[in-house]
């Protein structure tokens, strides 16, 4: 018990840098288990299926697309052909193929995955309760038969066992509940119900030219993923040569299944442990100058220690005991933290929408039993070595070296190299950080092309079975339109199959007529956009050429017509008249031309960060829609008058989601927020422990030049002197670090050049503020202590250097 109370003492002799120390270590040492756990449960933790890692997904590609999905011939095809896989499994999902579930007569919109008899069985995915599909389910079956997912059982059947084995209504169709999901294996995850593939529309399962499967397959043992895809695109090649195609550049890719599931996040959770390692490193460096610190002071006790009998063991175990009591509350205080941003995380329903699998989320034990043995042993290592250093100095020598400021400078060179590294490393993040943040203000600020401010817009989704033809869709919302228009507060209304910023393989084909395409087998490919009249003058899109869409052209047996947008005239139109021109429809079953009666202004329909793609808008209405309100005060006070109206079309029509268009845009910058956000948290926190770390360096040289200052300051120098002094000798390895922090985000040039737009002044304006916060930052920090000492007293200063 004295030992570890003689420990407390020594811990706390500088009771406030001791207590910084500490609240450093255990804050980083938190954010950086933090950030790990993440990783684990959104990349590394095992997926919830047998064998995971011999799943793969499979997708179609070409030099226009990376990644889309399959038809369902192709699929087929495949599953007979290959000689690298166990299985084969499909499924389509889209969240624009909504179905309509009926439990007591209230109709409410579920989200439905079509699948295959065997993608169960592929993945090793076993039911909560009841069976999995089987053969006679799929293309030959007469009956209609569903699974649950584990949150539709609880919701809309209070986890009734009685429901297996029953008929529920699903579009006016009875259909046969044959289990309920395991809700651990839940694939694809979002889906409410699944069905099997024969009740996908008839028309997405014939022809080459449907994409609408997604393809997951399993290994065999000794086959690699690079051996599966080079099979593929040899069975691929067979079959282009065997039926036509609208391009022949199409291949095959094959992918983890990990990676379809992480989606595009890996770059956001690179720089966040990036960021995070690298404010840990600041720490480190402030805790080794601690140590120093606290080893140098402590030397010369060591030393009178050692010199009046004292056992080397004792004194060791007194700095071990330290050591120990240092990092124990620093991990304490570090798991801690990791606890409570773990559960922040948890609970936020904007990171839930970006990290798949943050549901799950808990305190990785691991990582923080790793980061715990780690920081215990360095500190345990740190003080024998500071003990054992002290105990084998001579007392005398070590007087010396106490009284030399010659001694003083060399043990500072060590300070001052950790502040170089400091400085360098704070430099990298705030440059990182501004670099967003700039990038952030600049996508804000962008022109977006439309007009999102007071617009509502409402998801429809028409069951086949009441709207089963184009006419019938027609007529409902020929119907709807003109109701919701005449509605006291509303200025326009319009409808869309795809709304602008919405992530969509809503893609074409397409030739233009009287212009050879070169090789002849490769059509361009553009953006397709279904929307009904009144879209552009509803979302401020202004025609350029030509006219808008008219209601006569969405009339039942009207002339089809196109409306492009500018991307596409600047890539095959730039010398001529694109109203003289003609598009031609190469998917169709008989290829036909669409005259071009109009062109408008770009919008950014992908990503506010892409340029704008050639798109093609075609007048019309969709069976898994948008109807979009543009309303002359708060939108969400129409809510319910749009409900009553849709009532009065169709009592059995639901309301999908329903979303103000300003908070779509914002949702689709969540992602660079919350990087942005965190990165700029990290900035600060290294800004602050950069200059704690320059301060305490700083404020020890002070206290080691005590009387080299006296000294100075008898001999006549003046204050500012003094103060000018200690000024540029603790501002150059500032500069320093400065310089080589720069270097090194020098070398990332090109990254910071595409995310502000290739543009130089933005670029140079990053730099400019990261290195005008770092020297105003690190000039206070040099500056506080240097004016302690030059005011202090030269017969005090003295009389203290020269105590024993």
């Amino acid at each position: 018990m004295n030992c570890i109370k003689r420990g407390i003492i020594g811990l706390f002799k500088r009771p406030i840098v001791a207590i910084v120390s500490i609240l450093s270590l255990g804050i980083v040492l938190g954010i950086n288990i933090a950030i790990f756990s993440i990783i684990n449960v959104v990349l590394l933790r095992s997926l919830p299926f047998d064998d995971a890692d011999s799943l793969v997904m499979i997708y179609h590609t070409n030099p226009s697309v990376p990644k889309y999905p399959v038809s369902y011939p192709d699929y087929d095809d495949w599953n007979r052909m290959n000689s690298t896989f166990e299985s084969l499994g499909a499924f389509s999902f889209r969240d624009d193929s909504k179905v309509m579930l009926l439990n007591e007569g209230n109709p409410i919109e579920v989200q439905p995955a079509y699948i295959s008899d065997n993608l169960f069985d592929t993945m090793k995915i076993t039911l909560q309760r009841g069976r999995d599909f089987i053969p006679p389910d799929q293309l030959t079956s007469t009956d209609q038969v569903v699974i649950l997912s584990h949150h539709m059982w609880n919701h809309e059947y209070g986890l009734s066992e009685a429901i297996i084995g029953e008929y529920i209504e699903i579009d006016e169709g009875m259909f046969l509940v044959e289990g309920i999901a395991n809700p651990h294996q839940e694939f694809p995850s979002d889906a409410d119900l699944w069905l099997p593939l024969s009740r996908m529309p008839k028309k997405d399962l014939v022809g080459r030219e449907k994409k609408r499967l997604w393809v997951v397959g399993r290994l065999k043992a000794t086959v690699t993923r690079h051996q599966a895809e080079i099979d593929l695109r040899s069975i691929m090649a067979i079959l282009i040569n065997e039926y036509p195609r609208i391009t022949n550049d199409e291949s095959v890719t094959v992918t983890s299944l990990i990676d379809y599931i992480a989606g595009d996040v890996r770059s956001t959770l690179f720089l966040l442990v990036l960021a995070g390692n690298l404010i840990l490193m600041i720490t480190c460096s402030n805790i080794t100058s601690f140590l120093l610190a606290r080893a140098s002071d402590r030397r010369l006790e060591v030393a009178i220690r050692s010199a009046v009998g004292a056992p080397r063991g004792a004194i060791a175990k007194e700095f071990i005991i330290e050591s120990v009591l240092f990092s124990s509350i620093a991990f304490f205080l570090g798991v801690v933290m990791s606890l409570f941003i773990c559960n922040v995380v948890e609970e936020s329903a904007e990171i839930n929408i970006i990290f798949p699998r943050i549901d799950q989320l808990s305190l990785d034990t691991t990582v923080a039993s790793y980061a715990g043995v780690i920081t215990i042993l360095s500190t345990v290592v740190f003080g024998v070595w500071s003990s054992v250093k002290g105990s084998r100095s001579d007392l005398r020598e070590t007087l010396k070296g106490e009284a030399s400021p010659v001694g003083t400078t060399a043990r500072n060179r060590t300070h001052s190299f950790l502040i170089v590294c400091e400085v360098a490393i704070s430099i990298i993040v705030l440059v990182a950080a501004t670099t967003l943040l700039a990038s952030l203000w600049k996508l804000r600020a962008t022109d977006l092309g439309f007009r999102s401010e007071r617009v509502l817009a409402v998801e429809l989704s028409l069951s086949p079975r009441r709207y089963p033809t184009g006419s019938d869709i027609s007529a409902f919302y020929g119907q709807l339109l003109p109701r919701l228009r005449s509605l006291s507060g509303i200025e326009e209304v319009s409808a869309t199959n795809v709304l602008p910023l919405d992530q969509s393989l809503a893609m074409m084909h397409y030739g233009i007529d009287g212009t050879p395409i070169e090789p002849k087998d490769r059509y361009p490919v553009a953006q397709i956009r279904i929307v009904a009249p009144g879209y552009f003058k509803l979302l401020r899109i202004p025609v350029t050429k030509g006219r808008f869409f008219a209601d006569s052209d969405a009339r039942r047996g009207a002339r089809p017509v196109y409306i492009v947008n500018e991307a596409l005239v600047q890539a095959h139109f730039r010398q001529e008249d694109p109203l003289a021109k003609l598009l031609e429809v190469v998917e169709a079953p008989v290829p036909f031309r669409v005259p071009i009666v109009g062109v408008v202004a770009d919008v950014r329909d992908v990503a506010m960060d892409q340029q704008a793609a050639p798109t093609i808008y075609s007048v019309g209405f969709a069976r898994q829609g948008t109807v979009l309100v543009r309303a002359n005060s708060e939108p969400l006070a129409l809510v319910d008058l749009i409900q009553r109206e849709m009532q009065a079309v169709d009592a059995y029509q639901p309301l999908g989601s329903i979303s103000k268009m300003d908070e779509l845009v914002e949702n689709s910058l969540s992602q660079r927020e919350l990087l942005t956000g965190t990165m700029g948290a990290f900035s600060l926190i290294a800004l602050i422990l950069s200059s704690l770390g320059i301060y305490g360096v700083v404020a020890y040289s002070v206290a080691g030049r005590k009387s080299e200052i006296a000294l100075r300051m008898a001999l006549g120098a003046d204050k500012w002197a003094i103060l000018k002094l200690l000024v540029l000798r603790g501002m150059r390895p500032v500069t320093a670090g400065i310089l080589i922090g720069v270097a090194a985000t020098g070398s990332q040039s090109n990254a910071l050049y595409g995310l502000l737009d290739n543009e130089f002044l933005p670029v140079l304006k990053v730099y400019t503020f990261a290195i005008g916060c770092t020297l105003s930052v690190s000039l206070l920090a040099i500056i506080v202590p240097a004016i302690q000492a030059a005011v202090m007293n030269p017969r005090t200063a003295i009389r203290s250097a020269s105590e024993f």
